[in-house]
């Protein structure tokens, strides 16, 4: 009976033995509870700020947003820490629920002032609408792709803009202004002795639409002691309006030659596949390697424009009609010598508009001097 008895023993004894090598082995995995804990950090400064070592042993605290590094104070102060994130730029912006920062520059002393942004999609349709009508930009320009991906990165809150809403609002742009300089002028008589230049004007320069004609006839009453050699000289006709007129005169002695090469190039430009096979022929008679222009008929030296380069290519024109059966202009097109002649006609009135235009105040010592080679 005694041995079992040990032998139960033994095995109690076994048991417990194991038991207190697992509750050893537990103790081992956790942190040991006779060391001294460190103090809990309860400043919420360290949801912004890590402890880093340098490779020289010295402890620093880093900034995570603009890695700034501060020194460590082991006393736990934390002041400095709160003060650098009140001034933290990188921190105030990556912060979701702070509001965007909108950064002016300039006033006295290149002074920096720091406000609230908020987009503001009816100011950006107005300046939108001032910048086309500025720089005469077409109404499909804020619809192009590489704009609004640039639009897109300076500012991620734009809003894509249609052309008929571009269209819409330089029209409510002109209109307004309108109404601001008829209340500027609201005050202002019809004369300009109200704003004594009665003897600060030589002369004016108008088209020759009929009522400008009546309007300076009213306008050298009012102000004729004060003119030179009694007004004769007052009204000068627009130069670069008779010059338009004049070629427009000319041009309509060969509307039918202008007529056939612009339904010419009208009929090449229209498919990809024409202007191919327009251009290998050019090719093998190497030709220079221009372009069909297409002309609009009520500016001439557009028309002009497109007479020259239809001139570059009167060899190919009949040779594309062998290749083309539904090409049926041609016929009219061996017209070349009254080609030739109109261009060589206009080219002296492209010369001469170019370097009127070419001036921003192209007086009579330009001008005459050009309308007499035109003579």
């Amino acid at each position: 009976m005694d041995a079992p008895a040990t032998e139960n023993l033994d095995a109690i004894i076994n048991i417990d033995e194991n038991e207190e090598s697992i509750k050893n082995k537990d103790v081992k995995l956790e942190e040991n509870p006779f060391e001294q804990k460190k103090r809990k950090r309860t400043s919420v400064i360290w949801n912004d700020f890590n402890e880093i070592i340098l490779l020289d042993g010295t402890k620093k605290v880093q900034c995570i947003h603009c890695l700034k590094r501060l020194a460590y104070n082991n006393n736990g102060a934390t002041t400095q820490y709160h003060r650098h994130l009140k001034c933290c730029l990188s921190r105030i912006l990556a912060d979701k629920k702070q509001k965007l920062l909108a950064v002016n520059e300039g006033g006295v002393e290149s002074e920096v002032a720091i406000a609230n942004f908020k987009y503001d999609h009816a100011n950006v349709r107005e300046k939108a609408s001032h910048m086309i009508l500025v720089h005469e930009f077409p109404f499909n320009m804020v619809e192009h792709e590489v704009f609004n991906v640039f639009m897109k990165t300076a500012a991620p809150y734009y809003q894509k803009i249609s052309r008929n809403t571009a269209r819409n609002d330089c029209i409510s742009t002109f209109e307004l202004e309108k109404k601001k300089l008829k209340t500027m002028l609201g005050s202002v008589n019809r004369s300009l002795l109200d704003w004594g230049l009665e003897n600060k004007v030589c002369t004016i320069t108008l088209d020759n639409a009929n009522n400008n004609d009546a309007t300076v006839r009213i306008l050298k009453d009012a102000i004729k002691r004060k003119l030179m050699l009694g007004g004769k000289i007052f009204y000068v006709r627009c130069c670069a309006h008779v010059i338009n007129l004049l070629a427009q005169d000319g041009l309509s002695e060969i509307e039918m030659v202008i007529e056939n090469v612009r339904e010419s190039v009208k009929y090449l430009i229209a498919s990809e596949a024409r202007l191919i096979k327009f251009g290998e022929i050019a090719k093998q008679l190497q030709l220079p390697s221009k372009k069909l222009i297409l002309d609009c008929p009520t500016h001439w030296n557009a028309t002009y424009a497109m007479l020259a380069a239809a001139l570059e290519f009167r060899e190919v024109f009949p040779r594309y009609k062998d290749r083309d059966a539904g090409y049926n202009c041609c016929l009219v097109m061996k017209i070349g010598i009254g080609q030739n002649m109109c261009t060589i006609f206009l080219s002296v009135f492209e010369e001469v508009t170019n370097v009127i235009s070419g001036s921003e105040y192209p007086t009579a010592n330009i001008f005459l001097l050009e309308v007499w080679k035109i003579k």
